[in-house]
């Protein structure tokens, strides 16, 4: 068994070894996307230091602004966060004749004096520089292929879990320890505890494999996390029925509300919606004994007829983002759901954690440096299992002809 558990760590090794580099050395810079990103393209994200002091405009003002700007597109959400110094992105879906699917431009404005400072098709490699992040965040999720390419990454996060485990096994000493002589057998444990060290003294494959066994045991829960997260983004229809078995989930708060939907037309106007949603919402945090850290998200879906109030709660674990949702109506107003981040279904508490950290979205920097330090382990990992199985192979490829000439002699 151990043999064939050597073979699969192998190749499964080698069939996930480019997508985990590109995945991880992207990770390890998305860690610090919101930093890089002002870096890049200050022109869209920063303000100018006049309208600092200003009190920032009525959100559904804003968006009237956005839609008058672009009359071709289609504005289906209010960003409600407000940070001195820096724009606000609204999305703006534009139809694509090129493309099956609409197009989501960015489009960053002032909050207070309302003007638009510019805007990028988001993730498109041709849109220049200020688009760098968002193409790499294309290229993390999605090899810049859709849903194609996070079906695949997907794939290689799944391959990617179960070769966790199988790379932890087979560090395992193989077979018992022979008795030297005059002295007891080292305990399998003893044994064990070689595969933790790093021999600083060796070179070559010798530092590779060490490099390759000992960082991925001393770094294997944060890296079953980084894999197991992956197939949590990536692919859903796998992670939600595994997760389901140890912990209970709540069920998709969205879908479920769009199969319900009403059929009715909007009657509600965003300004209106805003005001209904923060009614909703200091009800519901009344009644669950919740504090509202700041406001977030309103947004509006068309299919179910439904908008949905987002802010960041005490409940929230995540530094900039809320996932505290209220689901209504947008004909009557009536409330249609609640979505906890935490402390409601435990299944769904786990998966934010997972997916949070995974993120570095919480924490600050020093889990910003930490993810991407483990981004940058990963790749060594790849590449010191490349070099082993290189090095083996050329062994076995060399072996016959060193072994021909005394087959020979032995005639």
């Amino acid at each position: 068994m151990r043999a064939r558990l050597v073979l699969l760590h192998r190749w499964l090794g080698l069939a996930t070894l480019a997508f985990l580099i590109l995945a991880s050395a992207t990770g390890s810079i998305l860690a610090w996307h919101d930093e890089l990103d002002a870096w890049v393209a200050p022109e869209l994200l920063r303000t100018p230091a006049t309208s600092v002091a200003l009190a920032p405009m009525v959100p559904a003002v804003l968006r009237d602004i956005v839609v008058a700007a672009y009359p071709q597109g289609r504005v289906l959400a209010i960003p409600l966060a407000r940070h001195p110094g820096k724009t606000v992105a609204f999305p703006v879906w534009l139809t694509d004749p090129g493309s099956a699917s609409p197009v989501l431009l960015e489009v960053f404005i002032d909050p207070a004096t309302g003007l638009i400072q510019g805007d990028r098709r988001w993730g498109d490699p041709t849109d220049g520089l200020k688009n760098l992040l968002p193409v790499i965040h294309r290229l993390h999720t999605s090899l810049l292929a859709g849903s194609t390419g996070e079906w695949v990454l997907g794939v290689v996060a799944l391959l990617w879990t179960l070769d966790c485990f199988i790379g932890a096994f087979l560090t395992f000493p193989a077979r018992a320890a022979k008795r030297r002589a005059g002295g007891p057998a080292k305990s399998w444990l003893a044994r064990w505890r070689a595969a933790w060290a790093l021999r600083v003294s060796s070179r070559g494959y010798k530092l590779g494999f060490d490099l390759h066994r000992a960082s991925g045991l001393w770094l294997w829960v944060l890296l079953l996390g980084m894999a197991w997260s992956s197939v949590a983004f990536n692919l859903p229809a796998v992670y939600r029925p595994v997760m389901g078995v140890w912990l209970d989930q709540q069920p998709d708060l969205r879908r479920a509300l769009r199969q319900s939907a009403s059929g009715s037309k909007t009657s509600m106007d965003w300004e209106q919606a805003l005001t209904q949603g923060r009614r909703h919402m200091a009800t519901m945090t009344e009644e669950k004994q919740l504090g509202i850290v700041g406001e977030h998200w309103l947004a509006f879906d068309p299919r179910a007829n439904l908008y949905r109030y987002t802010v960041r709660s005490t409940q929230d674990i995540r530094d900039k983002t809320g996932s505290t949702h209220v689901f209504f109506d947008a004909a009557d107003g009536k409330l249609r759901g609640v979505q906890l981040p935490t402390g409601g279904v435990a299944g769904d508490t786990a998966t934010l954690w997972l997916t949070s950290l995974h993120m570095a979205a919480l924490w600050g920097w020093p889990l910003q440096l930490a993810v991407s330090i483990l981004g940058i382990v990963v790749v060594v990992l790849s590449v010191t299992g490349w070099i082993i199985w290189r090095r083996k192979r050329q062994a076995r490829t060399t072996r016959p002809v060193h072994a021909a000439p005394r087959a020979q002699a032995a005639r």
